[in-house]
């Protein structure tokens, strides 16, 4: 009885937080694959890439991987004044799109935070939790126990149910966005999350670079 009480306590804070974490990872998922500006970054990047290999608009685009965005900081320019990262972040200066990557996915930064595993196992220990009491209110013998332990657990199922159904439409966001960059379906949320985050952030250190840059000149 008293864990149960003590579930009963702490249940609405838990639910609260993992519903939380839930939906920013759904966000993040849904934002990156409606992000106009995203889509601009990425055609510009493998268009750099293929011309860079010599291969046509089109030749390239099926083995862009994710990692790729990663490694436009490190390639230099041919006179290595530059990376390929800051030439990027010139040809998209006119649609600042460094400001709007920001806003368009703005979940991107508390997803790669979010460690899914974790998510997934607190979720199934509060659904353990939760069947306990269910038992517990089955065999307990004391009427004002069972009567009001019975009426938590029942409105405690209904929230249950949301919480999963949170989880496995986020879940299957995220299994699309991995499909998407031809990722490996082992490959963690937070990761791909983090490496698009990355991203934001230092093309935008390049494009305040860049303007820095043209400042000075004049």
């Amino acid at each position: 009885r008293a864990q149960c009480l003590d579930f009963r306590i702490g249940f609405v804070d838990r639910v609260q937080e993992l519903s939380a974490k839930m939906e920013m990872v759904l966000a993040a998922a849904e934002e990156v694959r409606r992000s106009p500006n995203f889509l601009k970054a990425l055609d510009c990047t493998l268009a750099l890439g293929n011309y860079l290999n010599g291969t046509s608009n089109k030749g390239a685009a099926w083995g862009f991987k994710l990692d790729s965005l990663g490694k436009l900081g490190g390639t230099k320019t041919g006179d290595n004044s530059s990376t390929l990262l800051h030439y990027m972040a010139k040809l998209l200066e006119k649609d600042d799109i460094a400001a709007k990557l920001t806003s368009e996915m703005a979940d991107l930064e508390g997803a790669a935070r979010t460690v899914w595993k974790d998510e997934t196992s607190d979720l199934s220990a509060l659904k353990a939790s939760l069947k306990q009491v269910e038992t517990q209110v089955k065999l307990d013998k004391i009427e004002a126990f069972t009567k009001s332990m019975g009426a938590f657990a029942q409105g405690s199922a209904k929230q249950m149910e949301q919480l999963v159904a949170e989880q496995a439409e986020a879940d299957e966001n995220c299994k699309e966005l991995k499909k998407l960059f031809g990722e490996d379906a082992k490959t963690e949320p937070e990761d791909v999350f983090s490496t698009l985050h990355n991203f934001v952030l230092t093309f935008q250190k390049a494009h305040k670079y860049n303007r820095e840059q043209e400042l000075r000149k004049k």
